[in-house]
């Protein structure tokens, strides 16, 4: 958090709450984890995909 405050030219604090702000408004999605003095941002991972060989209703191959 201090890096990241050094480098956008803010205190601490003022960079906190403007991190807080953008949190809160949807601008960016992660968290502040306050033991580790860091922002983790999250970022969508896929969802997990399913292999079908055979349709449930039909039994035909269709490999996907």
């Amino acid at each position: 958090m201090d890096v990241m405050a050094q480098r956008i030219g803010k205190s601490r604090f003022e960079t906190e709450k403007l991190l807080g702000e953008a949190l809160e408004k949807d601008l960016v999605k992660g968290v502040i984890d306050h033991f580790a003095d860091e922002f983790v941002l999250h970022e969508d991972t896929p969802s997990p995909q399913v292999f079908v060989s055979r349709c449930p209703w039909c039994g035909r191959d269709v490999n996907r």
